[in-house]
């Protein structure tokens, strides 16, 4: 009677957490909407919502606003998922793709492309980056992405996977890499100068539908195989002994994860650049919301990491009007608030 009780009891909790992931999921729609609608140059929201668009609306609705909040959507969703997934392998609270010195790589592989491999600082002025570079510089800051998400990874591997180890290593190799930044910054032009350092606020509005396909290419997979792998990661939350005798291999698991992650993470940073602390600030919203089971941990970081990106975007229109703030920056005062937040709480 009482194991009836309790299955009961354990069915409405779980029932309870999908109705709140439902809820988030329509405020993420909200979110999107609200971001169609947001600009300098209003949209009436009955021409939205009826498709009778004028050709100048149409063109700003699919080109400009529909397009950076779904790569809001993607993007926030995918730099929570990376979070989510590193704190939970490392268990460490504070991990996310800042920690693993991932958004530092991208950030010289990109620094690098502009200031060596553009021949011609008159392409360059006021942090934009002529077309004819552009994908040279994603693909550069691609590269520099791995390299630290491989090299974190031999780190784990040697040391089995060890949480503080690997934690280490990342703020070390973000560190160098942004060392080596500042450091080739120093000897170039201004304008080239000027060039990386506005690539480094992370900005939904360099995205293009193919840069959304190339991020989407990564998300989908990668977010499927977290979700289908949800119970080998509860697993992982309760020791290794635990797991390997529930027949999941956790360094072997640990690692996987880590490598997805920051393959995800390095796609997205190199595109859009660095936009910190969505990685932190979702998952940590997501875990006071439905705790600690991946079933619903994992779906519910990647639906707030699309709100919270969404809204920040929406914020970075509005805060300045009629300037445009890069929303990097706005992430980041939000991750502050968080931080402390967490630093607090650690201490009570």
């Amino acid at each position: 009677m009482e194991y009836a009780l309790s299955n009961k009891s354990l069915g409405k909790k779980n029932a309870f957490k999908f109705f709140l992931i439902a809820i988030f999921v329509g405020i993420a729609l909200i979110s999107i909407f609200l971001s169609c609608y947001n600009g300098t140059f209003k949209i009436p929201i009955w021409h939205m919502l009826s498709g009778n668009l004028s050709e100048n609306e149409k063109y700003i609705f699919v080109n400009i606003r529909l397009l950076k909040a779904l790569t809001a959507v993607v993007a926030g969703g995918g730099l929570a998922l990376s979070g989510a997934i590193m704190q939970n392998v490392l268990k460490n609270p504070m991990a996310s793709p800042f920690t693993l010195g991932i958004s530092q790589a991208a950030a010289f592989g990109a620094s690098f492309s502009i200031i060596f491999l553009n021949p011609e600082s008159s392409s360059i002025y006021t942090g934009y980056l002529g077309a004819k570079y552009f994908s040279l510089t994603i693909i550069s800051s691609f590269i520099s992405a791995l390299i630290s998400s491989a090299f974190v990874f031999f780190v784990a591997y040697i040391k089995n996977g060890e949480p503080q180890t690997v934690i280490l290593s990342g703020i070390a190799c973000g560190a160098f890499f942004q060392s080596m930044t500042m450091f080739i910054q120093y000897f170039t032009d201004e304008i080239k100068a000027s060039a990386t350092l506005f690539w480094t606020f992370g900005d939904i509005s360099k995205t293009s539908y193919s840069s959304l396909l190339a991020i989407t290419f990564f998300f989908i997979p990668i977010t499927a195989y977290f979700l289908f792998s949800a119970l080998k990661l509860n697993a992982l939350l309760w020791g290794r002994e635990i797991a390997f005798s529930l027949g999941v291999k956790a360094k072997k698991m640990a690692i996987i994860s880590i490598f997805l992650v920051s393959a995800l993470s390095a796609a997205i940073t190199s595109i859009l650049g660095v936009i910190g602390f969505v990685g932190l600030i979702a998952p940590h919203l997501a875990k006071m919301t439905v705790g600690h089971d991946n079933r619903y941990f994992i779906p519910l970081s990647i639906v707030f990491g699309a709100i919270v990106l969404n809204f920040s975007d929406i914020l970075s229109r509005v805060i300045l009007a009629p300037a445009i703030v890069p929303v990097g920056i706005i992430t980041s005062m939000w991750g502050v608030i968080v931080l402390i937040y967490l630093l607090i709480k650690k201490e009570q």
